[in-house]
């Protein structure tokens, strides 16, 4: 372990080397941000502008966690939520978290319900967010 790292520190970043993200949200900006503090976090990060699309990747690929935005361009505003189903039911152990603008605790209710692991809400800091998504990687490993 290099000088100055605790234990703690090098397990976060042997769980955060080894996890697989993929990031759904249909703005280009949010998606960048995300993929760029992931990688730094050793994640292994794949970006999907749509939901058929990452539909598709999750079909052929595993990953340890899904980050969906709740609100994807053209569609009623919760079309994350069936994005969230169907990962949910092909893989029970997905760390799912959603990332919404909503406050609505309904809404939140509903994305746990449905499967996700946790909601982040958009504006809150980003290291919030990344730790809603190693987290429960990090409980595994220990």
């Amino acid at each position: 372990m290099p000088s100055g790292m605790t234990q703690a520190t090098a397990l976060h970043a042997a769980v955060a080397q080894q996890t697989e993200v993929l990031v759904v949200d249909d703005d280009q900006a949010t998606r960048e941000l995300l993929k760029a503090a992931l990688s730094l976090s050793g994640c292994r990060v794949t970006c999907a502008e749509e939901l058929e699309e990452a539909g598709a990747i999750l079909e052929y690929r595993d990953y340890d966690a899904l980050c969906v935005d709740l609100d994807l361009r053209g569609l009623s505003g919760l079309e994350g939520l069936e994005l969230v189903r169907q990962a949910h039911n092909r893989s029970p152990r997905l760390n799912i978290v959603v990332q919404t603008g909503n406050g609505d605790p309904d809404v939140h209710r509903a994305c746990l319900d449905l499967g996700a692991r946790s909601v982040f809400v958009k504006g809150q800091p980003l290291a919030q967010f990344l730790s809603l998504l190693q987290a429960p990687l990090a409980e595994v490993a220990s």
